[in-house]
This record gives structure tokens, sequence and C-alpha cells, in this order.
């Protein structure tokens, strides 16, 4: 805790402070981490610019000096409001010391020493978390190997039977040419049926025979003669009415 300061000028500063440990012991154990054999944090809520200069005085419990000395700020921490719990001072480089405070300094460095489990943090185990945590080893079971299909040697071919008496030429020929009975073509024995457009013979009779030659005989071509087409054409309605004209037999 900060209890008195003074601006020597521009870049010292003196300050002097006070801690409520009640011996030297106490603060040994409760500040040590606090003290290197070059260096000393300082609480401060409002800790001097890095580079200032600062005398300094440190006293504990009823006004017992520990040391007197000099250093640089190396390193700063203002006071948060909107997190006071947070650690607040300075970081100095100590340049001068008196002797008292390199004996302080001495028997700080000798319990820090004998007790690294609480000074000296381990370092992290990158396999402590989850994500970082390596799997077992994977071993690779080898397939067996495909069992190949025993190959039986191939069946004999069976061979054909032999026939007593070998074929001669003859019987091929023979066996081979169609007989001329079987390539004669035969009567047929099928009537054909009488077909539906084979003409009918007609009953004509003798009247409309007679008036078909006598029509026949008009259209045949003639020689010019004074006969007029009106009158051929009345002579030819004259006949076709006759010829249409139903029979009174």
């Amino acid at each position: 805790m900060t209890t008195a300061s003074a601006h020597a000028s521009s870049n010292v500063v003196a300050i002097r402070f006070r801690l409520q440990y009640p011996d030297v012991e106490t603060f040994i154990a409760k500040y040590a981490t606090n003290i290197s054999e070059g260096g000393i944090f300082l609480a401060s809520m409002d800790p001097p610019e890095v580079g200032s200069i600062v005398r300094f005085e440190l006293l504990i419990g009823d006004s017992l000096t520990l040391m007197h000395g000099e250093g640089e700020v190396v390193w700063t921490s203002p006071f948060d409001p909107m997190n006071p719990m947070a650690v607040c001072g300075m970081s100095l480089r100590l340049d001068r010391l008196d002797e008292e405070g390199q004996q302080l300094i001495a028997k700080v460095l000798q319990y820090k020493a004998s007790h690294p489990e609480r000074f000296v943090k381990p370092a992290p185990d990158p396999y402590a978390s989850v994500a970082y945590r390596p799997q077992p080893p994977t071993h690779l079971v080898q397939p067996p190997s495909p069992v190949q299909p025993a190959v039986s040697p191939p069946a004999p071919t069976p061979e054909p039977p032999v026939s007593p008496h070998a074929p001669t030429p003859h019987d091929v020929f023979s066996a081979l040419t169609p007989r001329l009975s079987d390539a004669t073509p035969q009567p047929s024995t099928v009537t054909p049926k009488p077909s539906a457009l084979t003409p009918k013979p007609s009953a004509v009779t003798p009247k409309a025979a007679a008036m078909e030659a006598e029509l026949a005989e008009l259209l045949k071509p003639r020689a010019p003669s004074s006969v007029t087409p009106t009158d051929a054409s009345r002579r030819l309605s004259e006949l076709l009415d006759r010829r249409l004209r139903p029979s009174r037999t």
C-alpha cells in the first residue's frame, strides 16, 4: 500500500510502501512470489509511467523498515474501477539496494529454492485436455490371405464310338443325294372350287337378243347419210324405251 509519494523531478518518484505483515518470516512466505534476484513488484493504485525512476522504502508491521532502494519502472498495471479486484501496481528493475535489502533478497531466494512447489509453476501438460489427448495406437489387423481355389485338371474329352464298318464314299453320296421320287411333284387331287367371279350364263330372251342386235347395228360406224343427229337421237330414244318397257308376257 502506498503511504507517501513525492516527485523529486519529472522522471524520479519517491514512494514509501507499508505492508501489513507482522514479521519478516511472514513477509518472506507471503510476498516472496513478487521478488526476484533483480526486481520487485510493488502495489500501487496510480503507478508512474514506464521508464520512470522510483526511489522507494519498504516497511512492514509497526514501521519496520526492510529495504531502501532505487529502480526503473518496466511494467505497470493501473487500477481498473470496472475490475477492482484485479492486481494493480508496477514492476521495478532494481538498480541500487541497501545492505538490509540485499540480505532480505538473499533470504527470499533461499526460501524460494527450498519450496519450489510454491513458486515454480510446471509447464502445462499438452495432454491434459481432451482436445490434445492422443488416441491409443490402432493395431492394424492384416486380413487373411484369400484361399486360392484348387484347380482340377480338365476332364478328358470322350471319343466318339467307332462304328464297326466305316461308311464308304458311295454311302455318303447316297445319303446326300435326294431321291427322284421325293423331288418329282405329285398331281394334286384337290378339286378347285368355282370362283365367285366366274360369269354365269345369262338367260336372254329372243326379244332381248333382237333388240341387242339392233342396238349394236345402230352403234356401228356408217357412211355419211342424210340422217340428222336429231333423227338418230330420237330413234335411239325409241329403242331404249322399248328395251326398258316391261314385257307383257
